[in-house]
């Protein structure tokens, strides 16, 4: 079997998608060349597509997953101290801090001047003590304005700032498409409002023609909000995706189509 190749499920597909940034889609095609490579000798070559599925799932902020593939990477023997390095962040990042600290001592010693190891490492002795006597306070979820997918990105607009328009990949949003880089749906621009006594309402996909089955979203207003402008992502096969800004026209409560600015 050719390193490039396993039973038709080519690594240079995977690469492909990865330059391109789509990495959901390249953690699935590194998923299936893993699985496949199961000889004694083919372990180096496991390693190496270990470390890349776990870039994906690190891009993809799924830091859990992300550093189960470094673990393998380094099973395997991958050769690059970098894996260390990331399984360290990663295991940080889902709050792992003892397994955190070996992992970056151990890059460490063979990097002693990494700023980024010695900054992780800090950060997690930080923590290690401030779990001892925690601040008491409550984080509660903003359900009404969260979906079970990716919202971010919030821009208050209106006179009273009374409006709240964010991007959204809920299920609900126009368009069957997903994102190749992302696996959610294309995203979309909301809004949510206040009623006349102050509380935010649901929120609603914009009214007019500003959403489609391209990727939608990232909002900014001119002062007098009779103008947004918004980025949108156009899919082109053997490319990457291209990310532009386009400007949209309020009339009453329709936005208009977006134009590209």
């Amino acid at each position: 079997m050719g390193a490039d190749s396993c039973k038709g499920v080519k690594e240079s597909t995977a690469n492909e998608q990865m330059e391109r940034g789509e990495y959901f889609e390249a953690q699935k095609t590194y998923r299936k060349i893993y699985n496949r490579l199961t000889k004694k000798e083919e372990r180096a070559k496991r390693g190496e597509i270990a470390f890349k599925m776990a870039e994906c799932h690190r891009r993809l902020s799924r830091y859990a997953t992300a550093a189960s593939a470094y673990q393998n990477a380094i099973r395997y023997g991958y050769p690059d101290s970098i894996a260390q390095l990331r399984l360290g962040q990663m295991l940080q990042a889902t709050g792992k801090y003892g397994p955190a600290i070996e992992a970056y001592e151990g890059f460490l010693s063979r990097c002693p001047q990494s700023v980024e190891a010695k900054n992780g490492l800090d950060g997690c002795r930080y923590a290690i003590e401030q779990k001892k006597n925690p601040t008491r306070y409550v984080v509660k979820t903003a359900s009404l304005f969260n979906s079970q997918r990716s919202d971010f990105a919030p821009m208050l607009a209106g006179t009273n700032f009374d409006q709240l328009y964010f991007t959204t990949t809920s299920e609900k949003v126009t368009g069957k498409n997903h994102s190749e880089i992302t696996g959610m749906k294309n995203a979309d621009v909301w809004v949510a409002k206040k009623n006349e006594q102050g509380q935010w309402q649901r929120p609603q996909p914009v009214e007019g023609e500003l959403n489609t089955e391209l990727d939608e979203g990232i909002t900014a207003f001119t002062p007098d909000g009779s103008t947004m402008y918004l980025t949108k992502a156009r899919r082109e096969p053997n490319a990457s995706t291209s990310v532009e800004i386009f400007t949209s026209q309020r009339s009453e409560a329709q936005w208009s189509a977006a134009q590209k600015y």
